[in-house]
C-alpha cells in the first residue's frame, strides 16, 4: 500500500470521466488558512509522467494559495470552526463538499439564511446532476453535509451537546425536500472465472493484482485496504481484523462503521494465505 502524504504535501490521483469521457488528474492542496480542497488541474495521461506534471502543477498552487490568503467571510469562520469540531470527534471533516458545492452558491452567515437560500442550495445541487456535472448520490452527500451542519447551527445536532455551534434559534432546512435521487444502482461483481483471468494476467501489474486479490478475498473497500497493516494480521490463526479506513479528505486514519463496534475479523483463505503471511507478520508498514 502506498504511505499517506504528509499534510503539506499534495495529493493527487487520476479521476476517470463519467460516462466514458476523458479523466482528468485531481489535486488536494494547502491554503493559506488550513483548509486542503481537492481542485481539477489538467488531462495529462493516466501515467508516471501525468502523475509528475500534476504533483508538480499541485505544489505550484499550493504555494500561490498559501501566500495569498484571502480575508474570510463569517461564514467561512463558522464552517472552518465546524469542520474542526468534526475532526476532534474523529469524523470527516466534509469540507471538500462544502468548499465544492455549497460555499459558491450560499456564502452566507447561518443568522442571514432562510428558507429561499436553502431552496436554491437543493435547486442548484439537482441541476448538477441533471447536467451530468457530479452523481445524484454526490448531491445528496452534498445536502446531507448541508443540512446537519445546519443542525449545529440551531443548536439541534446531537455531536455538538454543549451547543458551542449555535448561532441561531431555528433549522430553515426542515420541511425542504432534498435534492432527486435516481433508482440504486445494480451491483456488479466478478465471477470466479473471470477473477482467476484478471489475477492472473501479467499486463497488470502485480502490486494492483495483490490489491485484487485481498479486496475481494477480505471484503475491503479501498479506504480499508490503504489503512491495512501487518499488526492486523494473526498469522498463526490466519485472521484478519479491519478496524480502521483511510479518510481521503482528511488524509488520516479513521475507525471503521461497519461490523462489531467498527471492527471486523476475517479468516484468511487457504488461497490467500501466502500473500499476506508469506513474510514475517511483525514486518512494519502496510500490506
Amino acid at each position: 500500500m502506498e504511505n499517506t502524504c504528509r499534510d503539506e504535501e499534495p495529493a493527487v490521483n487520476y479521476r476517470s470521466g463519467k460516462n466514458g469521457g476523458p479523466g482528468a488528474w485531481w489535486g488536494r492542496i494547502s491554503c493559506a488558512d488550513g483548509s486542503r480542497p481537492w481542485i481539477e488541474l489538467r488531462d495529462w495521461p493516466n501515467s508516471p509522467q501525468g502523475r509528475a506534471r500534476a504533483k508538480d502543477a499541485a505544489e505550484r498552487s499550493s504555494e500561490q494559495l498559501r501566500t495569498e490568503a484571502p480575508p474570510r467571510s463569517a461564514a467561512t469562520v463558522w464552517w472552518d470552526q465546524y469542520f474542526e469540531h468534526r475532526r476532534a470527534m474523529g469524523l470527516g471533516s466534509r469540507d471538500g463538499a462544502y468548499r465544492t458545492h455549497i460555499q459558491p452558491i450560499l456564502d452566507k452567515p447561518w443568522q442571514e439564511v432562510d428558507v429561499a437560500d436553502c431552496e436554491r442550495l437543493r435547486d442548484s445541487l439537482d441541476e448538477k446532476a441533471l447536467s451530468g456535472a457530479i452523481s445524484p448520490k454526490t448531491a445528496f452527500n452534498a445536502w446531507s453535509v448541508f443540512t446537519t451542519a445546519s443542525k449545529a447551527a440551531a443548536g439541534q445536532w446531537k455531536k455538538d451537546k454543549r451547543r458551542q455551534l449555535r448561532v441561531r434559534v431555528d433549522n430553515p432546512c426542515v420541511g425542504i425536500a432534498p435534492p432527486d435521487l435516481d433508482d440504486p444502482k445494480e451491483l456488479q461483481w466478478l465471477y470466479p472465472d473471470e477473477l482467476v483471468r484478471l489475477l492472473s494476467c501479467e499486463q497488470v501489474a502485480l502490486d494492483t493484482r495483490r490489491a485484487y486479490a485481498l479486496c475481494v478475498y477480505l471484503f475491503l473497500r479501498g479506504g480499508e485496504l490503504k489503512a491495512l497493516t501487518w499488526d492486523d494480521a494473526d498469522a498463526d490463526r490466519g485472521i484478519v481484523s479491519v478496524r480502521r479506513s483511510f479518510d481521503r479528505e482528511t488524509g488520516e486514519l479513521k475507525q471503521t462503521k461497519t461490523g462489531n463496534k467498527g471492527m471486523r475479523r476475517f479468516a484468511i483463505e487457504p488461497a490467500l494465505l501466502p500473500l499476506p503471511c508469506g513474510k514475517k507478520a511483525t514486518r512494519q508498514g502496510r500490506w
